[in-house]
């Protein structure tokens, strides 16, 4: 592999080492101005409603609020174990992100791990290009699912890539491994292809024995779904309806318009260099490089990303986040494209090694970029806000709004969602909050005129945050009952 040997080693190590230790940098900041990702939701809230369980756990005592968007119930081990962090840090935005972080970079040395038993000389590009991803590096410096949720189905990968050698209790583990993403995420449902192609393979000559192989992991994912779902969901099943009717999956007419535009975000999100190479390595690999289904790996990665499609297909509105997962299927299948050139076809081989070093070259230079110019626009917001409830203690400090829970991050000042399975009416009711937080594109609280008949909302902040024309403030009310 000439093009991947003349690289020394030492450089894929720095490199990585060097990703590592800037990912850690200002972890307390914006996510960055005038991204290509700018309108990405979850850059502004997300990190906060995830993570709200363990946000109540520390400040209240108890995991759920009755009748509040209880995001735990669906998705409980984030909250898990940020309550157990949580309970050493405290509430943190950084000690959140950090915990994100690491799961990344788990991901990125368990990617190396699976590859290099079969692609020895693969595993150190292969980590480099998924760190290097600016989609992925930015989005693990989020307090988000995904990270974890990525990092867990990586685990599953590699539980059923080594189940030919480990055996029975391999392939429990990747029961289990599964299960937890399940949990963490249930869009983790979208990789079981994947997976279970990863399991047939070794044995698809025999397809009694791989049916035999195959129905151990599901066994231990059946056993344990359906005992997380008496147990957990069953006692909360209203907020998991909540939930589940906020992100049931839409097939209709324009579901062929968002599958065109699913490229198109691929194009423009993930990578626009990578994301139209992989798909011409879709259009190759049927006709003149048919070697590359040879190898397991890439029919699991293709099978991964196509599953993967369809699940954004079907979201009501998927965001860039939910872009990071494919990141792992297509660089692995660039790099097996990369490997089976230079070993047929050495000139072609250098040109798309040549090709991907550049594209590293430029992604280092992009994450360079925005990590010289940390903003703080929102954290500076949030504390404003903290100082003017606590210079007012007649009103209880306690705030209701759209995406608040971002604000307990930053302050630790108790906050209800507008959202829940109790109305906005009978929450101010029960919990007599004394403050209105939202951004200036949700006024659906202050302008509600049901609610003006007997509360007034008078108008304290207005604060620059953020880089999002229709999202460019966060605007802080004090409740008064008539």
């Amino acid at each position: 592999m000439p093009t991947i040997s003349s690289v020394p080693r030492w450089c894929f190590y720095t490199l990585l080492v060097l990703l590592g230790l800037v990912a850690f940098l200002y972890l307390g900041t914006d996510f960055h101005h005038y991204s290509r990702w700018i309108d990405d939701s979850s850059r502004y809230c997300d990190d906060g409603w995830y993570a709200g369980g363990a946000i109540n756990k520390i400040l209240t005592g108890r995991w759920l609020h009755p009748g509040d968007f209880n995001a735990m119930v669906p998705v409980p081990g984030w909250s898990l174990l940020l309550g157990f962090v949580f309970h050493f840090t405290g509430v943190s935005v950084v000690a959140a992100r950090t915990v994100a972080l690491c799961f990344s970079i788990g991901t990125v040395l368990l990617a190396g791990v699976i590859v290099r038993r079969d692609h020895p000389r693969l595993a150190l590009p292969f980590m480099v290009l998924m760190a290097s991803a600016p989609l992925f590096f930015f989005f693990s410096r989020c307090a988000l699912i995904e990270p974890s949720l990525i990092f867990l189905i990586t685990a599953t990968i590699w539980a059923a890539s080594t189940a030919d050698r480990g055996g029975i209790s391999r392939l429990a583990l990747c029961g289990v491994f599964f299960t937890a993403a399940m949990i963490d995420k249930s869009n983790a449902i979208f990789a079981g292809p994947a997976i279970v192609y990863l399991i047939w393979f070794p044995y698809r000559a025999d397809w009694r024995r791989a049916l035999r192989m195959v129905a151990i992991p599901l066994a231990v994912f059946v056993a344990l779904e359906v005992v997380y779902l008496l147990l957990w969901v069953r006692p909360h099943e209203a907020d998991f309806r909540l939930y589940a009717a906020l992100n049931a999956p839409v097939l209709n007419l324009r579901s062929v318009e968002k599958f065109i535009r699913v490229f198109y975000r691929g194009f423009t999100w993930i990578d626009p260099l990578l994301f139209p190479a992989v798909l011409m390595t879709f259009v190759v690999s049927f006709r003149r490089f048919r070697f590359l289904w040879a190898d397991p790996f890439f029919g699991s990665s293709f099978l991964f990303f196509w599953a993967w499609v369809a699940f954004l297909v079907l979201h009501v509105d998927a965001g860039p986040h939910y872009f990071m997962v494919m990141v792992f299927p297509i660089m692995l299948m660039l790099l097996l494209l990369l490997e089976g050139l230079e070993l047929r076809q050495p000139k072609a081989g250098e040109a798309v090694g040549a090709f991907l070093l550049l594209v590293v070259v430029l992604n280092l230079g992009l994450i360079a970029k925005d990590m010289l110019h940390p903003q703080y626009t929102q954290r500076d917001a949030f504390l404003q806000i903290e100082r003017q409830i606590d210079a007012d203690p007649s009103a209880t400090r306690l705030v209701i709004g759209h995406g608040t829970k971002e604000l307990s991050f930053y302050t630790g000042i108790l906050a209800l969602d507008d959202m829940g399975t109790m109305s906005v009416a009978d929450k101010l009711r029960l919990y007599h909050p004394g403050w209105v937080v939202t951004y200036s594109d949700a006024l659906s609280i202050p302008e509600d005129t049901e609610l003006a008949q007997s509360y007034r909302f008078v108008e304290v902040g207005n604060y620059p945050v953020l880089d999002q024309v229709d999202r460019s403030h966060v605007l802080l009310y004090r409740i008064e009952k008539k």
